[in-house]
């Protein structure tokens, strides 16, 4: 949901699932996220890992855009066909296109990974995509999980507070930590998360490794490299 300078508000887009995800189920966890510039765009997922994986993809500077439950028909040894849905496909600042596959390592058995592979292969040879990774809850790291989800508790923007930061971090230069931008900008809480949010654009880049803080140290960028793109779909407007 985005509340509009008027007041108005724009609720997000649909998804664009290639099949729908259950909200309701007994056996494992189903959910929805919104992610994306503006308003944002609903992503279903089937897993709380799912979830996690496809919000930090989301927030990695490499991606830029991530598709979830994307379609893909393949064919088996007798010839028939069947259809496979890769759990999000990310989409790279380069073009290329990597398929997800989420699963809880104890589910992650061979027979599942041989099938995956003869789809891998097919999808790759038709240029449908570049390539498949399988991640397991062992995989993810939960530091970038945090990160992620700070980044995403951050995303809804303030005008004052984002111009006055992205003036403070165009003319910052090299290293410095994040609280002594945040004193530059003079906005207490405001200006933090402005900076947390030109960090998920791309602005502001992390010079070390570790959980997003205001003691973090960042590198100031000149140019964006992963701005969020208001989603467009005319669905968003009927309640605006």
């Amino acid at each position: 949901m985005q509340i509009l300078p008027n007041g108005d508000i724009r609720l997000p887009a649909i998804s664009i699932a290639d099949c729908d995800v259950p909200l309701a189920s007994k056996g494992h966890f189903s959910g929805h996220v919104v992610i994306g510039g503006g308003a944002g765009r609903i992503t279903q997922t089937e897993s709380h890992l799912e979830m996690n994986g496809i919000l930090c993809l989301h927030y990695r500077p490499d991606v830029r855009e991530v598709r979830e439950q994307v379609r893909f028909d393949w064919f088996d040894e007798n010839g028939e066909v069947f259809s496979h849905y890769f759990d999000c496909v990310a989409v790279h600042q380069d073009g290329t296109k990597t398929a997800f596959a989420f699963k809880a390592a104890r589910f992650a058995t061979p027979k599942f990974l041989r099938k995956l592979g003869i789809i891998r292969a097919q999808a790759v040879a038709l240029k449908v995509i570049d390539d498949v990774r399988v991640v397991t809850e062992q995989d993810l790291d939960p530091t970038e999980v945090h990160n992620a989800w700070l980044l995403h508790g951050m995303r809804h923007p303030d005008p004052e507070a984002d111009a006055r930061a992205a003036e403070v971090v165009g003319v910052a230069r090299g290293t410095t930590r994040l609280d002594e931008l945040s004193g530059e900008i003079g906005l207490g809480a405001r200006g933090k998360r402005a900076l947390f949010r030109l960090i998920a654009a791309g602005r502001l880049q992390q010079a070390e490794l570790g959980r997003l803080s205001p003691e973090i140290r960042v590198i100031c960028s000149a140019a964006p490299a992963n701005d969020p793109v208001p989603l467009e779909d005319p669905a968003t407007d009927a309640a605006a």
